[in-house]
């Protein structure tokens, strides 16, 4: 987590939700991950209008939570001998927000592949998206680990495109030449 460590008077009920969750999730048995209870870091604690309203995380406690797996390792758990599931929702930060304006999001287009910028461009603008929504104040540059990201993804992209037009360039020119028979 990132941030600095702040102490204020404890949220009128916050605790006992957590609390309560925590008891609740005790009851069942976690296979294929750890999970020691959740703990809740709130947002913008050093904001002048802080009140316990400007959102919040809840964080699984301990180094091999399910957080910090990928998708196909949390996909092999197990909830009391009950495979598990992940639920996508698909552009779920652009339907919230079309949600809250009022606005239509067309569920039967792909919205991150905007007109005039093709396919390839559908990464960048997911991550720009993402990378806005995810952050209070306005993007004046690519954060780090974004860019780190997309230029590892696109460079793998650029190699493998290469790889295939010259794989494809030497089985055109061999085409119809026959391997000379030794002996």
């Amino acid at each position: 987590m990132r941030g600095k460590l702040m102490r204020f008077p404890r949220p009128n009920g916050a605790e006992e939700v957590v609390r309560e969750l925590n008891e609740f999730l005790d009851r069942f048995e976690l296979r294929g991950s750890t999970h020691r209870g959740y703990i809740c870091v709130f947002n913008n604690g050093d904001h002048p209008d802080f009140a316990w309203n400007m959102g919040g995380r809840f964080y699984s406690q301990g180094n091999a939570s399910y957080q910090q797996m990928s998708r196909d390792e949390r996909l092999r758990m197990t909830i009391d001998g009950e495979p598990v599931c992940e639920i996508d929702i698909r552009a779920s930060y652009l339907t919230i927000f079309h949600a809250w304006n009022g606005a239509y999001l067309d569920h039967h287009r792909d919205p991150y592949d905007l007109p005039g910028l093709g396919p390839d461009a559908r990464p960048v603008i997911k991550s720009l998206f993402h990378a806005m929504f995810g952050s209070d104040a306005r993007l004046d540059r690519w954060p780090k680990e974004i860019a780190a990201k997309y230029l590892a993804e696109t460079a793998v992209r650029a190699s493998l495109a290469r790889f295939w037009r010259f794989s494809a360039a030497v089985a055109t020119s061999w085409k119809g030449h026959r391997k000379p028979r030794s002996g």
